[in-house]
């Protein structure tokens, strides 16, 4: 009974948010039906889930088996108070993340995103920049702490931290995973999985290893036809295929030190785009209906892509009696490279139609590199009883990211003498091609510099009541430089800038343990990310500079902070049945960095747009009846919206109205099933999972007609339904299960966009993207 407990446990609160990440230690002999205990680390200690003074939810890797999670989707779809969105058709792999409303696709990173102990997210220099995200094979757990953690991990962590935590070499046992899977998508390819993980000792006690490798196709559900025959080019083009390889060793040459040497490897090859043409009712379809059918598009190239990252890191941890030392030192390398179509795009701009001829092809290359050296030292308490445990610690990064974007568009002066009639009209206007390119930008280069001291204290007021306090002072620099020529751009531009601050993050904050599983808490804590500058935008740009008031981009931009105000509770209850955790905050962000979007011209510049405030609360349940089944659910609420006006001088229309929303759904439920079973001498269950995002009806910037950068069409974040099944025998390690994912083969838009959005409408094609249609198939995982 114990055992099944746990099963149940770990497989049903993933669905909510929760879970086992470490197996506990002990559990109750006397209430079978207890749950089990959860541990996590999101305090840079090990701690049970319920004593931490945080809003975290937690995913192992047996539970997101359990629930067929196999990516970063995933873990946002199932995890409340956070909102995970894809890119356009230019780059569908690109992606924003948020949480609690707190999200901007420029600047710096708002959420940290760490593999371990080394911090891994992007800046966002310009379109082919964005985060890279580990996929979820033999991972032994996924954190996600909601709230700004800019104390224990920094400047990154502004609205919150997601951890990618990777297993431990084993020192005294041996054990084993492995999992294979496929599956076939309604419309689509197949999908198949395979991968396989173990480890033991080497030498008993003293050196032991973890080694891993995977590979997971994912059969493509969009076709790529030439509308101008009506022909299928390529069936099932957006298929993609992630490969992953992994090795640690930790040798222990003394009861007190450990060192852990580590290789972590990942690449990730798209073959196309997953978004999918619509034409917009009414207008002219020179296509003749060919996409009033998803899951089509029409673009003249193949939008392929591959990211590859490496990350090398050394972890040494050594017990110096009544404190602990933990240094880590990494190298995270990451290239990511794709040729996009911009055939359609750039005859949008510069012609007004995006229906190019035939024999029209625009290629765009890029390129986006991180090279992140990062080095932490901590230190900290080992006395789990004293009256005042604490963390201190050190932190240096130097971050060098790259984007390089390379338009390459021969045809187009052709295609816009013919469109206006005139021979020579676009040499006279724009000048010359650079040997074809329209544009040509590298380097597009941030280099971020930061050391920082940090440190964390919970001081024992009483036996039941705790005082923390936290703060994190940072030297954080920033140089930009960038370099770009075309006839877009008319004279060719060379341009720097540079930052440097000194941010201060503190944190503080009361808990109190009303019994050892119930706990209330309340926090403040500030979060912060640093500035940038902003690259010079072209002659084609000056009209839509000159609608907001400026004859130029700002040359600069300025750091933006939250402060954010929490209480919680998290509490066992029904003879430890019962889980029952909950969160209400309010978060004020000001100077935020946002991106202005020139929509007549297709370039972005960054700016601070003034402040806004996200309020809402989070409510994670969980019931284990006794034996048979497990229920539970999850909701949260999110209010973002600004609390300023910002108008540039002289300008007709502001950038941002106060009372326009950032762009979230407002609500999100969770709810889930699990009912296990003898069936044939084996443990059998089934599982039902069912996700629903509200639509968001408040207007965002670009909803709103008072400003300028406002486009008629603009969509407005969806509603989302997505349900899953899976059914399954256990048995002696091993798991076989059937599934099916999208149970409903729902089909929201959850990003459409078009080449020009204008207040009278643009141009009148869009490009959507949703999720996979309807997949079913089979997976089975081994594991000891």
């Amino acid at each position: 009974m114990r055992a099944l407990c746990g099963v149940l446990f770990a497989a049903g609160v993933v669905g909510q948010g929760l879970t086992t990440a470490v197996r506990a230690e002990t559990t109750d002999d006397n209430n079978p039906q207890a749950l089990e205990e959860v541990v996590v680390t999101s305090q840079r200690r090990t701690e049970r889930l319920q004593d931490v003074p945080i809003s975290v939810s937690a995913f192992s890797q047996a539970a997101m088996d359990t629930q067929g999670m196999r990516s970063i989707d995933d873990v946002a779809r199932l995890t409340p108070g956070v909102t995970f969105s894809h890119g356009t058709n230019s780059n569908s792999e690109s992606s924003t993340i948020s949480i609690r409303g707190i999200a901007s696709s420029a600047g710096a990173a708002t959420t940290g995103v760490y593999v371990d102990d080394t911090p891994i997210q992007s800046r966002h220099l310009s379109f082919a920049a964005f985060n890279a995200w580990p996929v979820l094979f033999d991972i032994d757990r996924v954190e996600v702490l909601r709230g700004p953690q800019g104390t224990l991990f920094g400047a990154g962590s502004e609205g919150g931290t997601i951890r990618f935590i990777t297993p431990e070499p084993g020192l005294h046992d041996y054990s084993m995973y492995a999992r294979s899977e496929i599956a076939s998508t309604e419309y689509g390819a197949p999908t198949y999985e395979a991968g396989v993980a173990g480890g033991g000792p080497l030498i008993d006690g003293t050196l032991g290893f973890r080694a891993s490798v995977s590979y997971r196709r994912e059969g493509g559900y969009v076709d790529r036809v030439d509308w101008h025959t009506g022909e299928t080019v390529d069936a099932n083009s957006n298929w993609n295929r992630t490969t992953t390889a992994r090795l640690a060793v930790k040798w222990v040459p003394s009861d007190d030190v450990s060192v852990t040497p580590s290789f972590y490897y990942q690449t990730r090859y798209v073959n196309d785009t997953s978004a999918y043409w619509s034409v917009l009712p009414g207008s002219a379809d020179p296509t003749g209906g060919q996409f009033d059918t998803p899951f089509k598009n029409g673009n003249a190239l193949a939008n392929p892509s591959t990211d590859r990252f490496m990350l090398p890191a050394i972890k040494v941890d050594w017990n110096l009696g009544a404190v602990s030392l933990t240094s880590n030192t990494s190298y995270f390398k990451r290239d990511e490279s794709a040729v996009t179509d911009y055939t359609q795009y750039d005859r949008a701009v510069f012609i007004g139609s995006p229906y190019p001829p035939a024999s029209s092809q625009a290629p765009t290359y890029w390129a986006d590199n991180q090279k992140n050296f990062t080095q932490e030292v901590r230190l900290q308490s080992t006395d789990p009883r004293a009256r005042v445990s604490w963390t201190a610690g050190l932190f240096y990064q130097r971050a060098d990211e790259n984007s390089v974007e390379n338009v390459y568009d021969p045809s187009l002066p052709a295609d816009f003498d013919n469109a206006t009639g005139v021979p020579g009209l676009f040499t006279s206007i724009f000048g010359p091609l650079l040997n074809g390119y329209i544009y040509k930008q590298d380097p597009y280069r941030g280099v971020d510099k930061q050391i920082a001291g940090f440190g964390q204290a919970s001081v024992g007021l009483t036996d039941a009541l705790k005082l923390t306090l936290g703060l994190r002072y940072a030297k954080a620099d920033f140089h930009g430089s960038t370099q770009y020529a075309g006839p877009v751009v008319g004279t060719p531009v060379s341009s720097t800038g540079s930052l440097s601050e000194h941010p201060a993050t503190p944190k503080a904050g009361l808990d109190y343990q009303l019994t050892p599983d119930n706990l209330l808490y309340v926090s403040a804590a500030k979060g912060y990310r640093i500035g940038g500058s902003n690259a010079k935008v072209g002659v084609a740009c000056e009209p839509a500079l000159a609608a907001i008031g400026l004859t130029d981009v700002p040359a600069t931009y300025g750091s933006d902070s939250v402060w954010s105000y929490e209480v919680g509770s998290k509490n066992v209850l029904a003879d430890r049945r019962l889980l029952i955790d909950a969160s209400a905050y309010l978060i004020k962000w000001n100077n935020i960095q946002q991106w202005v979007y020139l929509s007549s011209c297709g370039f972005p510049f960054t700016a601070n747009l003034g402040k806004a405030e996200s309020r809402g609360f989070d409510l994670q349940t969980r019931y284990s009846f006794p034996k048979l089944l497990t229920v539970g659910a999850t909701f949260g609420y999110t209010d973002a919206h600004y609390t300023q006006t910002v108008q540039l001088q002289g300008a007709a229309s502001s950038i941002v109205q106060d009372g326009d929303h950032i762009a979230g759904s407002p609500w999100t439920l969770a709810v889930f099933g699990q009912l296990d079973f003898p069936a044939l001498g084996k443990q059998g269950y089934v599982r039902m999972d069912y996700e629903y995002d509200a639509q968001q009806t408040d207007k965002v910037p670009n909803q709103d007609p008072a400003n300028g950068t406002y486009a008629k069409y603009f969509a407005s974040v969806p509603v989302q339904s997505f349900a899953s099944l899976r059914a399954g025998l256990k048995w002696s390690g091993l798991d076989i299960s059937v599934f099916s994912q999208n149970l409903f083969n729902t089909r929201p838009r959850l990003t459409s966009t078009e080449d020009v959005g204008t207040p009278t409408g643009g141009t009148p094609l869009f490009y959507d993207i949703s999720w996979r249609p309807r997949t079913v198939g089979v997976t089975m995982t081994y594991h000891y």
